[in-house]
């Protein structure tokens, strides 16, 4: 018998998986899905609920889109939605804008019910500089907007690393809102309930400056606040605002100790 000298193997180890796996005939390899990760972007590190681990980041569940806005009257509002600020949609297939709306007052993302809840999944795409041609719309904060005139507002917003910074504001005066925000958040939190509670949690609150709390408003500073200069600020900011309803705030990557929730509170992890 004779002995070949075992040589090293530069293959990637994925590579090895497929390439060892007995096909049968017919059967073609197949490729890994398309992602919605722009070429040069990489998504956030998420971390588990330990705080050590390094955890894969989920994928966008949608394919992009810009300027969506979704209003119903009697049902609820639930869904994934990825936000790409530099997608140009044609004039012809913008939604028409209020009376008293003028186009820079568009945003990115409006969604509102009347008499059900919203539950949004976010994700917001890094801003791709598309040449000079590119909108001077989409060098501005990507804006969010999600109301509910009677109920409540649950949503996780998750961004890919270059995201710009985001403006988000949610109303919703008769229900509670949950808002988890991505680690990359660095800004002003807003938080006004009049007969409701507020509540941050505790991981958040480390990073956090509390700045005043002044009738029912309440607000902090996620972040270095030291870096902030004397300008108008122009990064992150939330303005939530309710009137009987509680406001929780958290990390989109901070763990659930609660049992039998539903689907979107799974989700969400409130």
């Amino acid at each position: 018998m004779i002995l070949v000298p075992e040589e090293h193997d530069s293959t990637p180890v994925s590579k090895i998986a497929i390439d060892s796996r007995v096909l049968t005939p017919g059967e073609e390899v197949q490729e890994p899905p398309p992602s919605y990760y722009p070429p040069s972007a990489e998504p956030e590190t998420t971390v588990s609920a330990g705080g050590n681990t390094p955890q894969p980041p989920p994928a966008p569940k949608a394919k992009p889109t810009n300027f969506l806005t979704l209003r119903s009257e009697h049902s609820s509002v639930k869904g994934h939605y990825t936000i790409d600020p530099c997608m140009v949609i044609p004039p012809q297939f913008l939604p028409p804008l209020a009376p008293d709306e003028t186009e820079g007052d568009r945003k990115n993302l409006s969604l509102h019910s009347s008499h059900g809840s919203v539950h949004a999944d976010i994700w917001l795409l890094a801003s791709q500089d598309k040449g000079p041609n590119t909108p001077e719309v989409t060098k501005k904060r990507t804006t969010l907007h999600l109301s509910s005139g009677h109920g409540s507002v649950h949503t996780a917003v998750r961004t890919i690393s270059g995201a710009a910074p985001f403006i988000m504001n949610i109303n919703a005066p008769y229900g509670t809102v949950a808002v988890a925000l991505p680690r990359s958040f660095h800004g002003h939190l807003r938080l006004v309930t009049v007969h409701g509670s507020v509540s941050v949690s505790s991981l958040l609150s480390e990073n956090s400056t509390t700045l005043s709390q002044v009738d029912h408003a309440r607000r902090f500073f996620i972040g270095n606040i030291a870096a902030v200069g004397e300008s108008e600020w122009s990064g992150d900011e939330l303005v939530v605002e309710s009137t009987h309803g509680r406001i929780k705030v958290k990390y989109v990557d901070e763990g659930d100790t609660e049992c039998n929730k539903g689907f979107f509170s799974r989700l969400f992890g409130f």
